[in-house]
């Protein structure tokens, strides 16, 4: 077949020919372009581009399902490298790129660059965007089918399920190695291709919370993959905050301010909202928390219909107040809200405990059900935090140091240095700022422009955290903490400039489900629950 795009689970009708499940019923089926990259969907690219990363769910999904099929020959992803240049405006008239433009981005998205779209797994200069480590991943010919052992017994050998996918290789003929605790050491085994068996590793005096890092190599020294193999539950260092006295309420006609020790939050008497926190001697949090809810209303919305797709999005200039209550409870402020967003109600409940953790619950009534983009709270930040770190429970269960979405790791928010189109950016694709296709510089408008990384959501977070610059970089000012991993954080600008944290409890990507993978998520209820946590400096 030609021109053939299977959705995720394999099933296609084109051309009179149906496949089901990758099989195409007597005929050898090979897809000349499956699970595309999310290159058409520019608003959300440009805003949150963990949509690249959340796509190697499709092609994982792909693959495995397409391996042990009798005629599934295989797919090809559209494609390798990004296809866009710059092309010089003409002297007399209107210029021709510009007319071209027009006619492959949807309005508002004129840019400085023509060509197709950023649909590669690399740059034009060949740096790896997150989609590259995904497909490396999801295309591994050595696959370890678990990764986390929760009932493991101490002091007994670990047995990994591995599935040789090599179609003439033998993992005798490749080599395999294991680290833990700094210490390199060699494996073996032999499995024949297309093979399932079981990699043993001999008890090395581990633990429940022991992590062990298992490689595989070609004899030439290139990667071929690699695993982090979880004992017991994941330990996490979850950012602690200071034990304090007691809290205080002080009331004046403005406010409803919640004391401790080296934090005050004041909550607005004319919106109940939280106004200029403040956290050892500087403001941790401006205003919030805000509802922020982005549903497609209609359907799953693919390229093809970016234009009419109707949106459900809550505007934080709608809020208006009802009541706002300030209680102490059992050493605990208790802090409701209600108000409404036009005609969606909005009822919170915060909880400030003497360490400086502020507990919110959620609910929301009136919000018209519809697919889920993001469900959520958002908070307004001031401009004092220059680092971001977390740790997560990622897709994969390794990430090179440095990933866009890494499992754990400590990265800028901003980055300076602006790359002018044509000159070879000296910086991995994460630090990028500016894109010349998308958004041109508009994108990183500001003296202090986010990197990718920063604006990428961080999905399943056990904890994100924003800290300070100078001798405080590192110290935890404000985090989100989820110890079951059950949030989703991203750091972003308003119009206006402003810093804004969102935390989500219910995100999806339904612009790209018109084949790849979406989790098809039905917004209502809208409700939720968060921790955010006023640190030590």
């Amino acid at each position: 077949m030609r021109d053939c795009h299977p959705d995720c689970n394999g099933n296609l009708k084109q051309f009179n020919m149906r496949v089901r499940n990758f099989e195409g019923y007597g005929l050898p089926v090979l897809f000349d372009e499956w699970a595309h990259p999310a290159c058409y969907t520019y608003a959300t690219l440009q805003e949150d581009p963990n949509i690249r990363e959340f796509w190697g769910i499709s092609l994982d999904k792909m693959w495995s399902g397409l391996f042990e099929t009798s005629g599934g020959l295989g797919g090809a992803i559209w494609g390798y490298v990004d296809e866009t240049f710059m092309v010089p405006e003409m002297k007399e008239g209107e210029p021709y790129w510009k007319t071209f433009a027009k006619t492959t981005k949807p309005d508002g998205f004129q840019g400085e660059c023509v060509g197709y779209g950023e649909w590669g797994i690399v740059d034009v200069w060949r740096r790896e965007k997150p989609e590259f480590w995904s497909t490396k991943k999801a295309y591994s010919p050595v696959r370890i089918l678990k990764t986390e052992f929760p009932d493991y017994e101490p002091g007994t050998p670990l047995v990994l399920p591995v599935f040789n996918r090599f179609d003439h290789t033998d993992l005798a003929e490749i080599r395999i190695e294991y680290t833990f605790k700094g210490e390199t050491k060699p494996l073996s085994l032999e499995l024949p291709p297309h093979g399932k068996g079981s990699l043993l590793l001999p008890g090395d005096g581990w633990k429940p919370g022991d992590r062990i890092f298992v490689e595989f190599y070609t004899f030439d020294n290139k990667l071929i993959d690699a695993e982090m193999i979880t004992l017991g539950k994941e330990e996490v260092s979850f950012p602690s905050c200071e034990p304090g006295p007691g809290l205080s309420i002080e009331e004046s006609d403005e406010a409803v301010v919640v004391k401790g020790r080296n934090f005050s939050i004041p909550f607005s008497r004319s919106t109940g909202l939280i106004e200029n926190a403040v956290s050892n001697g500087r403001v941790a949090i401006e205003s919030g928390p805000y509802l922020d809810a982005d549903i497609e209303l209609d359907h799953l919305s693919g390229a093809e219909t970016r234009k009419v797709a109707e949106k459900f999005i809550v505007s934080g200039e709608s809020w208006r107040k009802d009541t706002l209550s300030v209680s102490l409870t059992d050493g605990k402020a208790e802090v409701f809200l209600s108000g409404s967003y036009g005609e969606t109600d909005l009822d919170i409940l915060m909880t400030v405990s003497p360490d400086g953790r502020i507990d919110i619950s959620y609910n929301a009534a009136g919000v018209p059900d519809g697919y889920v983009k993001q469900t959520g709270l958002y908070f307004i930040l001031p401009d004092a935090y220059s680092f971001l770190s977390w740790h997560r429970k990622g897709y994969w269960s390794y990430y090179p140091a440095g990933s866009f979405a890494g499992n754990r790791e400590i990265v800028p928010l901003y980055n300076r240095n602006l790359v002018r189109y044509g000159e070879c950016p000296d910086q991995p694709w994460p630090m990028d700022t500016h894109n010349y296709y998308y958004w041109a510089d508009a994108g990183a408008d500001s003296e202090k422009p986010l990197t990718q990384t920063a604006k990428g959501l961080k999905e399943n977070i056990y904890y994100y955290t924003l800290s300070a610059k100078g001798k405080n970089a590192g110290k935890p000012v404000l985090s989100v903490v989820s110890p079951e991993a059950e949030l989703a954080c991203r750091i972003g600008r308003q119009p206006k400039g402003h810093l804004v944290l969102h935390v989500s409890d219910k995100w999806d990507y339904p612009e790209i489900a018109w084949g790849n993978y979406s989790k098809k998520l039905q917004a209502a209820p809208v409700s939720g629950n968060l921790t955010l946590c006023l640190n030590k400096n």
